[in-house]
């Protein structure tokens, strides 16, 4: 499953260098209406727009050790706001202690040139296996997101995603007694994500 993900996280990476280079490589309109008609044309309209995204992420707080991940979205967007709903899955990140989580969030966004500031709301459920012991639990989280927003050619934008999220009901896994694991009260994402607005 891991090699699938970074296989997959290698092909999107491939597809932004190569989008973000014909991006750059045009040349830059002038004025203000310029910099409006760069962006990708049903993004740049006050009517809300569908926008589809995947990428990748990392995630810490979840699982012991760093975490590689996955996210689908979609979402309904105008230039000033959005309301999106966002599938994700972390893989487990330790072979002593396998944690993996599998949820979705609700994220609603608000727009200021070319930076969303966003609120999550996440409901998963995290699967803990070791070698002595198993258990899965409802792990919700609720925190707030930063998005740069880098319009790219045919209606695509790449965002880079920064992410805190607090969850007020921490799990523990203690096998007769002895602890070995317990979830962080506050955990982090960082990732990019390929967007396509139709």
């Amino acid at each position: 499953m891991l090699l699938h993900m970074r296989r997959a996280m290698i092909l999107v990476s491939a597809a932004i260098v190569l989008l973000s280079s014909t991006a750059f490589g045009a040349e830059p309109s002038e004025g203000s209406e310029g910099s409006e008609a760069s962006e990708a044309s049903p993004a740049a309209t006050d009517y809300p727009h569908v926008a589809l995204g995947a990428g990748g992420h990392f995630a810490i707080g979840i699982a012991p050790a760093v975490a590689l991940g996955t996210r689908v979205s979609a979402e309904i967007a105008t230039r000033a706001w959005s309301l999106g709903l966002e599938g994700r899955y972390d893989a487990p990140a330790s072979r002593a202690v396998r944690a993996s989580l599998i949820g979705a969030s609700f994220v609603p966004c608000l727009r200021t040139r070319g930076a969303w500031a966003c609120g999550v709301m996440l409901a998963s459920r995290v699967t803990v296996d070791t070698a002595n012991a198993a258990d899965a639990w409802l792990f919700v989280g609720i925190g707030a997101r930063f998005e740069k927003h880098i319009s790219l050619p045919f209606d695509f934008a790449l965002r880079l995603t920064g992410e805190v999220l607090g969850h007020p009901i921490p799990h523990e896994l203690a096998p007769q007694g002895h602890r070995v694991f317990r979830s962080s009260v506050i955990s982090i994402l960082v990732g990019p994500t390929l967007v396509h607005a139709f």
